[in-house]
């Protein structure tokens, strides 16, 4: 058996320390991602009161038109699909820009969508109406995947810290 030197304590205590910041660091993102999924939910509701406020109130004033239009206008997040009553695409907005020219992928999202939420409705005249579907944010997505990586990263540190173990007290 091997003698263990100072410097196996370091290697040791580096290892312990890297696991500690791994750790601090996953317990840091997922309260920040549960933040973040909490505005980005705001963000859909208000979104949403704004395509209802416009859709069912004919009565706005021009100062509250004005504001739900830009609510929408402002939306860079949550991803869009207007479609008629046939499902015809008629604009989508927050796709995928590399994946948004072909109509398959489209299709797809609107199916995803269909199953997150139900239509909001937008009368265009007394017999035409169009409906909007909205999905899930992508930011949403990212983030519940993130602190899974960072897991495994951990777990291979710790690992490391187990197999350098091992090979000091065989040794």
């Amino acid at each position: 058996m091997k003698k263990v030197t100072p410097i196996h304590y370091w290697k040791l205590a580096l290892y312990f320390l890297a696991a500690m910041i791994g750790m601090a660091a996953i317990f840091y993102i997922s309260k920040s991602g549960k933040k973040i999924a909490r505005e980005e939910r705001r963000k859909v509701e208000l979104l949403t009161e704004a395509m209802l406020q416009i859709s069912n109130n004919s009565s706005l004033s021009e100062q509250n038109l004005e504001c739900y239009i830009k609510v929408i206008q402002n939306n860079e997040i949550v991803p869009i699909i207007e479609v008629d009553k046939d499902d015809n695409i008629i604009s989508y907005k927050n796709l995928d820009e590399k994946k948004a020219d072909n109509p398959e992928y489209i299709k797809r999202e609107l199916a995803q969508m269909k199953k997150f939420t139900a239509p909001i409705e937008i009368s265009i005249s007394n017999n035409a109406s169009h409906y909007l579907y909205f999905g899930k944010p992508n930011i949403l997505s990212d983030l519940s995947y993130f602190p899974s990586i960072q897991m495994v990263v951990i777990l291979l540190i710790i690992s490391g810290i187990v197999l350098d173990i091992i090979s000091i007290t065989i040794r």
